[in-house]
C-alpha cells in the first residue's frame, strides 16, 4: 500500500499511535466507491436506509451489545456521571433503534441497512501492531431483515 502511495502510516502513527494511518488517493476512492456500492446494491431490495449514530447508551449498549465482555472489549465514555460506549457493529445501533417497536407480523419483512463506523478494542488480537492496516477501527454497511419465522 505505500509504493503505491494509498496509506501514511508516519502521519497516522503521529495522529493517533500505533493503529492510526491515513488512507490517501485511490485508497480514498476504492473505499467509498464499496460503501456506495453497498447502498444502491441494497435499494434494489427496498431496505431502509440509516447511518448510526457512534455511541450508545451503557443501559442501551447492555442490551444491545452481543459481547458479555462489552465493557471490556468496547471503548467507554463517560460524560456528566453517564457511561456511553462507541459502536463496535452497526447492529448495535439498528437493536437500540428497534428496541420498543412492535411489529405486526403481515408487515414483514423489516429491512434495514446501517452504515457506522465502528470501534474495538480488540485487546490482545495478534497483528495489533502490524502498523495498523489489519486490526483498525473500520466502515461497516450492515444490513438486516425481520421477518416470520416459517413456524410461526
Amino acid at each position: 500500500m505505500r509504493k503505491l502511495d494509498l496509506v501514511d502510516l508516519k502521519s497516522g502513527f503521529t495522529a493517533a499511535g500505533n493503529r492510526g494511518y491515513f488512507l490517501k488517493n485511490y485508497a480514498v476512492d476504492l473505499n467509498i466507491a464499496l460503501i456506495k456500492f453497498g447502498v444502491v446494491f441494497l435499494d434494489k431490495f427496498c431496505y431502509k436506509k440509516f447511518w448510526a449514530p457512534l455511541f450508545l447508551k451503557q443501559e442501551i449498549m447492555k442490551k444491545c451489545a452481543q459481547l458479555e465482555d462489552y465493557e471490556d472489549q468496547l471503548y467507554k465514555l463517560v460524560r456528566s456521571n453517564k457511561e456511553y460506549f462507541l459502536i463496535a457493529t452497526a447492529e448495535q445501533a439498528i437493536c437500540a433503534k428497534l428496541l420498543k417497536n412492535s411489529f405486526y407480523i403481515p408487515n414483514l419483512p423489516e429491512k434495514y441497512s446501517c452504515f457506522s463506523t465502528c470501534f474495538r478494542k480488540e485487546a490482545g488480537s495478534h497483528g495489533k501492531d502490524t502498523n495498523g492496516i489489519f486490526r483498525f477501527n473500520f466502515i461497516v454497511l450492515e444490513y438486516i431483515s425481520l421477518k416470520k419465522l416459517n413456524n410461526l
